[in-house]
């Protein structure tokens, strides 16, 4: 093996070691599917959270400002 594939192996379990929590956590359970019906889809609170209020958007167009409230 050489010393440039030994690094890329070595980045990929890196890389694969850091995402691999990431992945599993965001992948739903059995249990998980059976609890989300239809009516809790459209049910408040929802899914996605708060929607902001007050966005306004910078004059140059890069800048995005919003209100978030407390919890």
């Amino acid at each position: 093996m050489t010393l440039r594939s030994s690094k890329k192996l070595v980045c990929a379990l890196a890389l694969f070691t850091t995402l691999a929590p990431v992945i599993a956590a965001s992948e739903p359970t059995n249990g998980a599917a059976d609890m989300l019906s239809i009516d809790r889809i459209y049910a408040e609170p929802a899914l996605s959270g708060q929607a902001p209020v007050g966005l306004k958007l910078s004059p140059d167009g890069k800048r995005l400002t919003f209100l978030r409230g407390l919890a």
